[in-house]
């Protein structure tokens, strides 16, 4: 059995003159069968196989200098070890350390796992991997380390969908192989909502909507925003973010509001677990009236056109009405107004102004029903002078007394005289 396995030696002495007597014991039976075997003795290997094999025994001492022993004699050798205490029972092909040769086992999608399988054998068997029957290649996500009890670890770091199936470890000598599998499932979670939408929003046109759901699943869900049942298209104005692992938030932003933006919208989450539809909210977009650009007080000779223009903004559109001297002004024979959708430009246009008709404010209104405002400006018609009473052509005075001269003129502005 070799020296390690006498116990109860105390001093070097006593265990020089047993390794010694073992090395005579094993030294015959030792060379025969090297020579039988074809083992050539190379580099005094001989020796030195007898060394190992008077220290471990007949199994342990020849696994020592197997690396120099050609792998067809040394299964050979192992075949015509004589039989004894130290053999008698081992393995010699490879075999599994495991009461059970399949298994199964899971993890959750995004987690690392490992799956290992112990083996043994004379020698050492060589194990490799495979997977759904096929040879595994080995990355940075996947690797196989072994440890010196023969334990063969495959380690799998972020798991995906992808990896799930069948995992063979295949262990190999030169007797023979040993076979273990492990079914590996990745699980997952169904999407779920967290936080849903409301179910009205009201914006003010040219500000930023966000809308939010907090939603969460493994793997981690895919995203979609509807609006009006519609797939919408992330550009500059319109920004998505997908959830993280941290909060789960999804979110719509959208900068400039704009009319066309109104409507219903929802989030649909997926993953290979399903996939949920969120609540719809719907999405009012208003402003109250104002001026971009107001009218400005117009001065116009008397029978021309005066023209009065404003640039408003609101939603719905507001209604833009004009007012002479605060009174109400409708289209009629002289008089027209107008509004440009595509521009929001009001226009009041009058033709043939006259003085003593037209001449004193302008009231712009407009409103909707979210405001109203208005802008009042003056509207002046110029008349060039006319004088309606003239002096005399001649008049007699008497000399010493005081006398008076009068003229009558109009116009607009009123005349200076001079």
């Amino acid at each position: 059995n070799g020296l390690k396995s006498i116990e109860n030696f105390s001093d070097n002495k006593k265990r020089s003159v047993l390794f010694q007597a073992l090395r005579e014991y094993y030294r015959p039976k030792l060379f025969e069968l090297l020579e039988k075997s074809q083992v050539k003795d190379n580099g005094s290997l001989y020796e030195l196989a007898l060394d190992n094999v008077a220290e471990y025994g007949w199994l342990q001492g020849l696994q020592a200098v197997q690396k120099r022993i050609i792998p067809k004699f040394f299964k050979t050798l192992l075949e015509n070890i004589p039989v004894s205490s130290d053999t008698s029972g081992k393995p010699v092909q490879p075999k599994v350390e495991a009461s059970v040769l399949v298994n199964d086992q899971s993890c959750m999608f995004g987690q690392d796992t490992q799956i290992l399988w112990k083996f043994s054998g004379i020698g050492k068997p060589r194990v490799t991997w495979l997977f759904n029957g096929q040879p595994l290649s080995t990355n940075d996500r996947l690797r196989v380390t072994e440890t010196d009890d023969g334990t063969s670890i495959l380690s799998i770091r972020q798991t995906e969908l992808g990896d799930q199936g069948v995992y063979t470890a295949r262990a190999t000598n030169v007797f023979g192989e040993a076979e273990a599998q492990t079914a590996l499932k990745i699980d997952y979670i169904k999407p779920f909502i967290n936080a849903n939408l409301n179910t009205a929003l009201k914006v003010t046109k040219g500000e930023i909507l966000t809308l939010e759901v907090v939603a969460s699943g493994t793997p981690k869900p895919h995203v979609v925003w509807m609006r009006d049942n519609d797939k919408i298209v992330p550009d500059d104005r319109i920004q998505v973010t997908t959830p993280t692992s941290d909060d789960g938030k999804c979110t719509l932003t959208i900068l400039n509001v704009q009319p066309e933006d109104q409507g219903e919208y929802s989030v649909m989450i997926s993953n290979v677990g399903g996939s949920l539809q969120s609540d719809k909210c719907k999405v009012i977009v208003s402003k109250s009236p104002m001026f971009i650009v107001k009218p400005t007080t117009q001065k116009v000779r008397q029978g021309e056109t005066a023209v009065f223009v404003s640039n408003v903004d609101g939603y719905p559109t507001p209604i833009v009405t004009w007012l002479l001297n605060g009174k109400l002004l409708t289209e009629k024979e002289g008089i027209e107004v107008q509004f440009y959708a595509t521009t929001d430009q009001a226009k009041l246009s009058i033709q043939n102004v006259d003085l003593e008709q037209h001449a004193g404010s302008i009231t712009c209104r407009v409103e909707n029903e979210y405001g109203e405002q208005e802008e009042t400006v003056r509207f002046d018609i110029l008349v060039a002078p006319k004088i309606t009473e003239d002096l005399p052509k001649q008049q007699e005075i008497v000399s010493g007394r005081d006398i008076a001269l009068k003229v009558v003129g109009q116009g607009s502005p009123r005349p200076s005289p001079q």
